[in-house]
């Protein structure tokens, strides 16, 4: 298995990962070699006895939730060499690779059959980032990584029409994220009679999140306080459109996991307008602790909002404003939708993610 990111490093395609191979840590029929990123020298980690990790040195000297160019090259370089060099002995059948780059590209190079699951940012002209690379190259390396792939998936129906606009003619099944409903769930039902609405949201700091059309939505309006876990580039204009605005924002900075529940646990909706986004982790963790939640018209947001909040029908201040009053004058619709969202985040089990994933993993090799 090759993805650069896994916790501490990275974001929501990490903790996929971590919460995928704690579930294929009970698969005795699979051995996994994870090959991922560390932040300091490299170092071996083995989870159970069918899966261990192999952290390679990315010289990764600073915030851990972004990986300039110069990281994710050191990244493919000794991923590929350790790759490899571990094949030697152990004779891989199949290679699952996290983003269709870096990963599926290493993969590709190591003529082993593979697996592309891509995230959002590898699919061309899902971030604006790399909107040049994607024009001049990763638009067409991307198309023949996953044309060689054994199977594409993607984790929304959203983002699988996105990818097929770069090819049409690659097969791409879904499978969506799971959620830990045992870690996040919801301890008590949700009052009605509250006076002011808690709202949270949690991400990356950075303009594709759209954070900021959240604090415009909540500026000079006392019955709203809006609390965001998370860090990043964007930190310092947010506080200062926070100020300008005089909206009740606080400001968290990263949260480990026992925290981040603590303050989903204690609010009252969860708000995400990214203006991309695959299957949020962070929106399908907020709705197994009660949450309704308030998304913006992307990625997952069809397969996640059904009678458990709203859909954004524009991504705009006004609009956020208005799906937040709604919940601010009728609380017993809330409390329908807090329900709803733990009902279907209940049905999302990383167990039957990394079932499908083996099934995978056995058509491959066979294939071969």
């Amino acid at each position: 298995m090759l993805n650069y990111e896994y916790p501490p490093i990275g974001g929501g395609a990490g903790n996929a990962t971590y919460y995928l191979l704690q579930r294929l840590s009970r698969f005795q029929t699979v051995q996994i070699d994870l090959i991922t990123s560390s932040s300091g020298k490299f170092h071996t980690e083995k989870i159970s006895e069918n899966i261990t990790i192999y952290f390679v040195d990315i010289r990764k000297k600073s915030d851990l939730h972004y990986q300039t160019m110069f990281n994710l090259l050191v990244y493919s370089y000794k991923a590929y060499t350790l790759a490899i060099k571990l094949h030697k002995t152990e004779k891989y059948n199949v290679v699952h690779a996290f983003f269709g780059i870096p990963s599926g590209f290493i993969a590709m190079l190591l003529n082993i059959p593979y697996i592309v699951a891509l995230r959002g940012s590898d699919v061309p002209f899902y971030n604006a980032r790399f909107r040049f690379l994607d024009t001049v190259c990763f638009r067409f390396l991307s198309k023949l990584i996953w044309s060689k792939a054994a199977f594409v998936t993607t984790n929304s129906e959203g983002l699988k029409n996105m990818a097929q606009k770069t090819s049409n003619k690659t097969p791409i099944s879904i499978i969506e994220n799971g959620v830990d409903t045992v870690f996040f769930r919801a301890y008590e039902p949700k009052k009605t009679d509250i006076e002011q609405l808690k709202i949270i949201s949690v991400g990356r700091l950075i303009p594709r999140k759209g954070f900021d059309l959240l604090i415009k939505a909540i500026a000079d309006k006392p019955n709203f306080s809006l609390r965001i876990a998370g860090s990043g580039p964007e930190l310092t204009n947010l506080q200062n459109l926070t100020q300008q605005l005089n909206a009740n924002c606080s400001f968290l900075g990263n949260l480990n996991s026992e925290a981040l529940r603590t303050e989903l646990v204690s609010a009252d909706v969860f708000v995400l307008s990214s203006h991309n986004e695959g299957m949020s982790n962070a929106a399908l963790e907020a709705m197994a602790c009660g949450l309704p939640v308030i998304l913006s018209a992307v990625g997952g947001a069809q397969e996640l909002v059904r009678q458990s909040g709203f859909i954004l029908e524009e991504n705009t201040p006004a609009c956020i404003a208005e799906k937040l009053s709604i919940y601010n004058l009728n609380r017993q619709l809330l409390a329908e939708h807090s329900a709803g969202a733990i009902r279907l985040a209940q049905a999302k089990s990383w167990g039957e993610v990394a079932q499908r994933y083996v099934e995978l993993y056995t058509k491959a090799a066979c294939a071969e």
